[in-house]
């Protein structure tokens, strides 16, 4: 997924849905929410056009390309990239560990009933770090590690 003047980015924080023109206007809006208690945040762009009979059928008129979703309550967060196929890469943070009673890891569990696994849980201050590097570099930062979900 490359980056152009023509993106449209799409963030949905806390249920409310923004649309931005350029990565720059998106990672002014993550700065502007970094200092909320908890937040839940996912952002994606657009991917293009659909083909007609998609259109025919119904289907929104343009693809969506889902970049990631990001959890955080207090200073612990969960954070999600996906690729084009929208397959989850559950970010790990080997070099800085954290660990948290169950209550608060419900609290990032991105709408689960099932709290995720400490090593599933990463600094907030990691995490938003992690997803200003991607918006960046276009890149899931090589300084985490990632479990694979289909």
């Amino acid at each position: 997924m490359n980056h152009s003047a023509l993106d449209k980015w799409f963030v949905e924080i806390n249920d409310e849905e923004e649309e931005f023109p350029s990565i720059v206007e998106v990672l002014e809006f993550l700065k502007s929410v970094e200092n909320l208690e908890t937040c839940k945040i996912w952002v994606g762009k657009d991917g293009g056009k659909r083909p007609w009979w998609h259109r025919l059928f119904g289907l929104q008129k343009r693809f969506v390309d889902s970049l990631f979703a990001l959890e955080w309550y207090n200073q612990i967060a969960n954070l999600i990239f996906h690729d084009e196929n929208w397959s989850e890469y559950r970010a790990i943070d080997q070099d800085n560990p954290i660990s948290a009673n169950e209550h608060d890891r419900l609290k990032v569990a991105q709408g689960e009933k099932i709290a995720p696994s400490n090593e599933e849980c990463i600094s907030k201050h990691r995490a938003l770090t992690a997803v200003r590097e991607y918006l960046i570099t276009n890149e899931r930062p090589d300084w985490l590690v990632y479990n694979f979900v289909e």
